[in-house]
C-alpha cells in the first residue's frame, strides 16, 4: 500500500530574525496573500513602496519591549533592507523550510 505524502511535516508558519538586538518573527504569507504581490514592477518607486509595505505587514516583534519593525527599518541603512530582502527571498524559496536556518 502506498504511503501518502505528509505535507504538514517540517513546515513552519514563520521564521525569526534579529535586528539591532531585537528578535522579530516573519509569518509566511498565504498563497492568496502572495497574489497581491504579483505583477508589481519593483523598478517603479511607487510599486517598490507597495512591496515594502506588503513585506512589513508579515513582521511582528517577539518581545513586547522591542520597537515595531516598521519603526526602525526606515531609519536603518539600505544595507539592512537589502539583507532583509535577501533573507525573505531565501526563506520563501526554500523547499519546506529544509534550507532555512530556523528549520
Amino acid at each position: 500500500m502506498n504511503q501518502p505524502y505528509d505535507l504538514d511535516s517540517g513546515i513552519s508558519e514563520y521564521f525569526e530574525f534579529i535586528l539591532k538586538g531585537n528578535t522579530y518573527r516573519f509569518r509566511y504569507p498565504t498563497t492568496r496573500e502572495l497574489e497581491e504581490f504579483t505583477g508589481l514592477d519593483l523598478h517603479d518607486e511607487k510599486s517598490n513602496n507597495v512591496a515594502k509595505d506588503f513585506l512589513i505587514k508579515f513582521v511582528e516583534k517577539v518581545n513586547e519591549k522591542s520597537p515595531e519593525f516598521k519603526d526602525i527599518i526606515d531609519d536603518m541603512s539600505v544595507k539592512y533592507w537589502n539583507r532583509f530582502n535577501d533573507m525573505v527571498k531565501t526563506e520563501l524559496s526554500s523547499d519546506g523550510n529544509q534550507d532555512s536556518k530556523n528549520s
